[in-house]
């Protein structure tokens, strides 16, 4: 009975239609438990007085039983009516009754601030077009407003029929430099539908946005993108998404972009005094050629240079390297400006940022396990000799060119201790650790070393005639728990195998794509390559946390990273000094183990680079969390920061940011540069064509667009609700069973009248 019922009549609240229902039979109870208050008692005269009911009998059975309908009724109805029922018209705005929900999900992202040869941009139009929409929407319509940069945000989160409230929010929406989150948004708008307490006919859903290429296009060949993918789960949810989804889609700005997307640091230290290398990156996202562009290049604010730039072709980037330094320790600030653009729809990604600790030197432990007066002897003679030598040899390009020997210092300073003294250094003051040739360390100074990778240290571990395995595949690897990137196994002698001779083993020079080696590539003249090595510790790579970042050339791991916690572990399966390979006596040793260095070294600056929409959080001393402290934005306001606490201490923090640009943390008289800057995928400009969005999203939608003006909402058919209907009904049946009531009553009120 009640399925019949909820198929011919939908409900809103289809539980509580059914609950209706069986609500009906609370009159039936009260009834049947009425009839038997009374105890039947025969006596004599009961046959007078039965023969006086037998004539009135059948009338009363039938008043009861129609009060008794009534009073199902009143209750059934009642519970129906607070089920909402509803039924679809034929005419597309219905009745009074048929008040729609329109969910608006406008773009305010990055790529919305394209501007095209009017002047406006797209965001612009699309708030214009939602509050042109807003006069067609019928009086009664409720509607929802949803933002879609990140992070997607429902301004009006409910529905509201006061259109003032509407257009103020419309109107105080701007748009911003962060990212779009239009997945997060569709589903934010299917949570609204699925709360929405209006019939499935009469919801919009209204997505007003550029719909950039990218957001769109599939991830891999067959896979389509989440933007798809949250798109058909929200039409699915729709009665008639042809209907009731609809894209207003806005690019009169044109696809003609040209950003800077990148501004990178070749090495991750920068000490003062020595030449730093920064890579620029421009990017070309229009469909034509663009020439006649520059880059203009500030240091701490200041114009230090202008490089011209070769033509960008449609699609490509062009890198530019520079190199400057700088004279001071503390935070400094580079920015790329592109200069020479004659049309250009968004000029925001046409400048970055970066900001750049610099420090006085780069402090490294070296633990050696078999320490000698000699310092070429110790296990780390010639680690130490090579990261601080007395002379310096020339570099080309990262690599060996010349035995021209050039008297000039480096920024690391190395410091040799044996492993008893471990435990005593404060591991904190260094950017690294190297052990070489350990024997065993005891559980505390594994700990020791945990911790210190963990916080952002680098750990270099050196192979020897001296390890313990089974310490090391114990407490350091730790069944995949611990800093070493495998399990070890015995030596391996490459030069002797059943009494043959075999040639020795060098470095494979193929696959070198790691950063630690990415600079031999392609020089295979190098003396990396032409080292020998005559012994190796075999390790078994844990393949779900570590890479080979250099082999053999029997295929056997020489190199190994793993990453843990904030920092890495590098692994080098045989010795770094001559007791096992010539590698040390090769000048490329010395470019090797500089680039080993930069890749364990702690980043220090880096959480001082930021993306707009992030916050910027400053680590503070004790000290420092009571100096004064002010926060200068990138328009040159000012505001305070606040401190929040961090790990073991406080931090000062301000944002999010939502600006790109330089921003300066004041802290007592001292300064520190925070650089915020955009995401490169909102550069990309190129727009999906209709077409193309019909077939990704396969499922019916309604495009429009944008230069046209809103039409009124077009539904196949809206849905009645019938609650004020079945509430006039049950008012009228609350009178008829009074009236009922009183009639059923009545012969027993004559009757005692008449006695």
């Amino acid at each position: 009975m009640h399925g019949f019922l909820l198929q011919a009549v939908p409900f809103l609240h289809p539980t509580l239609a059914v609950a209706a229902l069986a609500a009906g039979l609370i009159p039936i109870v009260i009834h049947l438990i009425n009839r038997r208050r009374f105890r039947r008692v025969e006596w004599a005269a009961m046959r007078f007085l039965e023969a006086a009911y037998r004539r009135s009998v059948r009338r009363l059975r039938l008043q009861h039983l129609l009060l008794l309908l009534t009073r199902i009724c009143v209750v059934v109805l009642l519970g129906l009516a607070i089920a909402r029922p509803y039924v679809r018209t034929a005419g597309a705005l219905g009745s009074q009754n048929s008040a729609a929900h329109h969910i608006l999900l406008i773009d305010n992202s990055l790529s919305m601030n394209a501007r095209g040869d009017s002047g406006r941009s797209n965001f612009e139009l699309a708030r214009n077009w939602a509050l042109e929409l807003m006069d067609t929407l019928p009086r009664g319509d409720a509607v929802s407003v949803v933002t879609l940069a990140e992070p997607a945000d429902a301004v009006i989160a409910y529905p509201t029929v006061d259109r003032r409230l509407v257009r103020g929010q419309l109107a105080a929406v701007e748009p911003t430099q962060r990212a779009l989150a239009l997945t997060e948004g569709l589903e934010l708008a299917g949570e609204l539908l699925t709360a929405s307490e209006f019939p499935p006919g009469n919801q919009t859903v209204y997505v007003l946005s550029d719909f950039r290429e990218a957001e769109w296009q599939e991830v891999t060949q067959g896979a389509a993108s989440p933007a798809v993918l949250a798109t058909r789960r929200l039409a699915d949810t729709l009665e008639d998404s042809a209907a009731q989804l609809q894209f207003a889609q806005f690019t009169p700005a044109g696809e003609d972009n040209v950003a800077v997307t990148g501004l990178e640091l070749a090495a991750s230290w920068v000490t003062v005094g020595f030449p730093v290398r920064i890579t620029a990156e421009v990017t070309n996202f229009g469909r034509a050629t663009v020439r006649g562009l520059a880059l203009q290049i500030r240091q701490d604010g200041e114009i230090v240079r202008r490089e011209p730039l070769s033509p960008i072709e449609p699609g490509r980037t062009t890198a530019t390297a520079i190199t400057t330094s700088f004279g001071e320790v503390g935070t400094h600030t580079l920015e790329a400006h592109l200069m020479g653009l004659e049309k250009d729809a968004l000029g925001i990604d046409d400048a970055r940022y970066r900001s750049i600790e610099t420090r006085g030197s780069v402090p490294v432990l070296l633990v050696d396990g078999r320490p000698s007066a000699e310092r070429l002897e110790g296990a780390a003679g010639y680690l130490a000799t090579a990261l601080a030598p007395e002379t310096f040899i020339a570099l080309s390009d990262g690599i060996l060119a010349t035995e021209e020997r050039v008297l000039r210092p480096t920024p690391v300073e190395p410091k040799v201790i044996g492993v008893s003294e471990l435990e005593a250094e404060a591991l904190t003051d260094y950017d690294a650790v190297a052990l070489c040739n350990i024997r065993r360390l005891s559980p505390a100074q594994w700990l020791l070393l945990e911790e210190f990778v963990t916080g952002g240290g680098g750990l270099l571990v050196f192979s020897g005639d001296q390890l313990d395995w089974d310490n090391y595949n114990r407490s350091g690897y730790a069944a995949g728990a611990g800093l070493m990137p495998g399990t070890l196994a015995g030596p391996g002698d490459v030069t002797e195998e059943s009494g043959r001779r075999l040639p020795p083993l060098s470095f494979d020079p193929e696959g070198l794509t790691h950063p630690v080696v990415a600079g031999f590539a392609n020089h295979p003249e190098s003396g990396l390559f032409r080292a020998r090595v005559d012994r190796y510790l075999p390790i078994e790579v844990d393949q779900q946390r570590a890479e080979v970042v250099l082999r053999y050339t029997n295929g056997a791991p020489a190199l190994v990273a793993n990453r843990f916690g904030r920092g890495s572990v590098l692994f080098c399966s045989t010795t770094g000094n001559m007791a096992w390979t010539n590698l040390p006596a090769k000048g490329d040793y010395v470019s090797l183990m500089f680039d080993v260095m930069a890749f364990l070294s702690r980043r220090h600056g880096d959480h001082r680079n930021i993306t707009v929409g992030q916050s910027i959080l400053e680590p503070l001393t004790a000290a420092q969390s009571s100096w004064p402290s002010r926060v200068m934005r990138a328009d040159g306001t000012t505001t305070d920061g606040r401190l929040v606490p961090v790990d073991d201490g406080l931090a000062l923090t301000y944002g999010p940011v939502q600006q790109a640009g330089v921003l300066t943390v004041s802290l007592g008289s001292t300064r520190r540069s925070f650089a915020a800057n955009i995401t490169t995928e909102g550069s990309d400009l190129k727009s999906v064509a209709g077409e193309l969005l019909s077939q990704l999203i396969d499922r019916p939608v309604r495009l429009v667009d944008g230069a046209e003006r809103p039409a009124e909402p077009v539904m196949a058919a809206r849905s009645d609700e019938l609650a004020s209907v079945g509430l006039v009904m049950v008012l009228i049946l609350v009178f008829a069973e009074m009236y009922l009531a009183t009639w059923c009553g009545a012969p027993a009120g004559r009757a005692s009248r008449r006695s």
